[in-house]
């Protein structure tokens, strides 16, 4: 994003864009952490299922790289 220029130095449109582009940057920011927290879910649930199968012997060694392949398709 641009630099911000202090309100008092510009034009009353201006001003107001200047308000605008920070709203877009902070909802652009919410946005971004509100996805990484999302993919942060989903890892961990991934690797909890991947942790209890290979726990209860239903997978064994290479199961991450079939389940990397498989995704893959």
């Amino acid at each position: 994003m641009s630099e911000l220029i202090d309100p008092r130095q510009q034009g009353p449109d201006e001003a107001g864009f200047t308000e605008i582009l920070r709203l877009i940057g902070a909802s652009r920011d919410r946005a971004m952490q509100a996805v990484n927290t999302a993919l942060i879910d989903l890892y961990w649930q991934i690797g909890e299922i991947i942790s209890r199968r290979v726990a209860a012997a239903q997978w064994g060694e290479g199961a991450v790289d079939q389940l990397a392949n498989y995704i893959a398709r």
